[in-house]
């Protein structure tokens, strides 16, 4: 089997197994937590916030991206490839992986919290790994069913490292319905790992876990937020709308792309 060949057919199987993707970055983060025991330096908050920041602008570009594309695209499928529409605006116009990108700076931050830096490179090299193989996969597929039109993007946009200068403004308007439809679990697993990770470096150190006043209302302001969203999601049309109509990115600049999806999630 040639090797291009057999990347994508590793990429088949880790595309359906990306709702996994965090069990085994977890598991490598707590073990290198309980590794390190008591000989753990104490984390400044300003070095927690800064890890919160690279995360949450992973967030971002993930919303931004998930808000601003039609409907039956970046989606979470896990079964097939799908192919509806090619977006290259917005994100699309500076990197071919957008949402992987905002997953690459969620790991990326929670893998930098624990200030070890084998770490860090362990999980940023696994999540390469497993994504590139991924990539490889859905371009090869997508270059199948838009030929000249994919290559002709992909031949001047980066797969991952966005190029900024090379931006075109979204053709949609934002829809936060989208992000609260599709994105809302997402943030807040983050935030949970964000707590779990903090948690057990205190408890693996031999240290009491000792929340300040403000750290206890951040997380009980979390929790009331995602009660809330959850009911308006669950039993109420809050995040339904209307199918948004991707007719203005039928022209030169925007053709049919490929489903693209991630678990972080």
């Amino acid at each position: 089997m040639e090797l291009q060949q057999r990347l994508c057919t590793q990429g088949d199987t880790l595309f359906r197994q990306r709702s996994y993707v965090p069990l085994p970055f977890l598991a490598v983060m707590i073990l290198a937590l309980w590794l390190e025991g008591s000989a753990a330096l104490p984390l400044s908050a300003s070095w927690i916030w800064a890890c919160v920041a690279v995360s949450l602008a992973g967030q971002f570009i993930r919303a931004d991206v998930v808000g601003h594309t039609p409907d039956g695209t970046s989606g979470r499928n896990t079964r097939v490839q799908v192919a509806k529409q090619l977006n290259t605006v917005g994100w699309y116009s500076v990197v071919r992986h957008p949402l992987y990108v905002g997953n690459g700076l969620m790991w990326l931050g929670l893998a930098l919290l624990p200030g070890l830096w084998w770490l860090t490179l362990l999980v940023m090299l696994g999540f390469w790994l497993f994504y590139e193989r991924i990539m490889l996969r859905e371009e090869e597929f997508i270059k199948g069913e838009f030929g000249a039109t994919f290559a002709a993007w992909a031949a001047v946009t980066p797969a991952f490292l966005p190029s900024f200068s090379r931006w075109q403004p979204w053709a949609l308007t934002f829809s936060w319905k989208n992000v609260l439809r599709r994105e809302f679990s997402g943030f807040f697993a983050l935030v949970g790992l964000f707590v779990l990770l903090l948690v057990l470096r205190e408890v693996f150190a031999g240290q009491s876990v000792a929340f300040s006043c403000g750290q206890k209302l951040a997380l009980l302001a979390g929790l009331v937020s995602y009660l809330i969203i959850y009911v308006l999601r669950r039993w109420t049309r809050v995040s339904h709308e209307r199918p948004r109509c991707p007719t203005a990115l039928f022209t030169t600049e925007a053709q049919p792309r490929p489903m693209e999806d991630h678990s972080a999630e």
